[in-house]
């Protein structure tokens, strides 16, 4: 299967191997991809590679055409018009992890100006996104020319997802697929079972818990207040626990949260951890549900969390979860038992494998 992948993130950093999680699952259809790059140098390809994939071609050439070209036109639309991806005719599948997301320029998916029209709404010259734009269009052109299957892995539920580009050149309904880890039932979007591949094929044994509670969680003054208050007053009886915490935007403030990797190893010695509503409260986290349950690590969901669809994905009663102290030591075990059944033990649907057709020259590569 010849597989074409982007991402507007780092693949290092401090959120780099959560990024690097959700390209995980292509090595099930495939050892080797082709990745679109700005980078002058290979770490996109290092990090993909520590993965587990064999080998990774990285294309630059359209980076580079930004550059001595585009730069200097003024109109996004000529410029989709003017990329050539041919090159691409006769590849499988299109994968982009993360889309434009720029809440400080206003460039998020609650934007009134750029949905139906982004990038058109912005000018070629808009300088820390006008790359990321460029290589988002040659995958979007090479879907909508060849009609290549576009999966889409949505990040932050600010994200401008494709579906909301301007509609001269939005993706086919019923060829791309959008994935995201904050689930809003109107968005329609599916479920991540491409995360849960990831944690299935991990193979986590030997977990051992240390301490009840843990959490992390992000804030903004005068923003998810009252859930935080609750959050406050939830823990206040609950004596072995850790908390790690950062206020966005006050560089003052006091910052305990840790990267992604040490998070995840203190999940794994946790009993219980906390899933609040996020920014928006019609999201609901399921990346926050995957990985606790991941790590046998039992997630309590604050009372003003969106249930509605992630209950009707797993078929569970998320209610259960809602909870003022936390369970017994034989509620939890019968509680993720239970969870983790839903969420792990069903068939996956990444949706690749019954929505590409098998080609007669291709047999042999299925």
């Amino acid at each position: 299967m010849k597989i074409l992948a982007y991402t507007t993130r780092s693949m290092g950093g401090f959120f780099g191997n959560n990024v690097i999680t959700h390209f995980d699952f292509l090595r099930e259809y495939s050892n080797d991809i082709d990745l679109l790059t700005s980078l002058k140098g290979t770490k996109d390809a290092d990090h993909l590679i520590k993965l587990g994939f064999g080998n990774i071609n990285l294309i630059k050439d359209y980076a580079e055409l930004y550059h001595s070209k585009y730069a200097k036109w003024e109109d996004w639309m000529k410029i989709y018009d003017d990329l050539d991806v041919s090159r691409f005719k006769d590849y499988d599948l299109l994968v982009m992890v993360g889309n434009i997301c720029s809440p400080t320029q206003g460039v998020t998916c609650a934007s009134e100006r750029h949905k139906g029209k982004f990038p058109m709404s912005t000018g070629t010259s808009w300088i820390s996104s006008a790359m990321p734009t460029l290589l988002l269009l040659v995958l979007l052109k090479a879907h909508n020319t060849y009609g290549i299957p576009l999966h889409e892995e949505a990040l932050d539920p600010d994200e401008l997802s494709y579906m909301y580009f301007d509609k001269r050149i939005t993706p086919d309904p019923e060829n791309s697929f959008a994935y995201h880890g904050y689930d809003k039932p109107s968005h329609t979007l599916h479920g991540l079972d491409n995360y849960i591949w990831h944690f299935k094929n991990k193979n986590i044994t030997n977990i051992e818990k240390e301490v009840d509670f843990v959490f992390g969680y992000t804030y903004k003054k005068n923003i998810r207040t009252s859930y935080i208050e609750d959050l406050e007053v939830f823990i206040s009886t609950i004596q072995d626990k850790e908390i790690y915490k950062k206020e966005l935007g006050n560089k003052k403030a006091e910052n305990t949260i840790l990267s992604r990797e040490e998070y995840m190893k203190r999940i794994r010695v946790g009993r219980f951890t906390y899933i609040l509503p996020s920014y928006y409260n019609e999201f609901f986290s399921g990346y926050r549900l995957i990985e606790s349950l991941a790590y046998d690590c039992l997630p309590i969901i604050q009372k003003d969390c969106n249930i509605s669809d992630v209950q009707k994905y797993f078929d569970f009663d998320f209610s259960r979860l809602i909870l003022t102290e936390l369970p017994t030591k034989e509620e939890r075990i019968e509680l993720l038992k239970e969870l983790k059944s839903k969420v792990f033990d069903r068939e996956l649907n990444l949706l690749i494998d019954v929505e590409i057709p098998v080609k007669e020259d291709d047999f042999d590569e299925w």
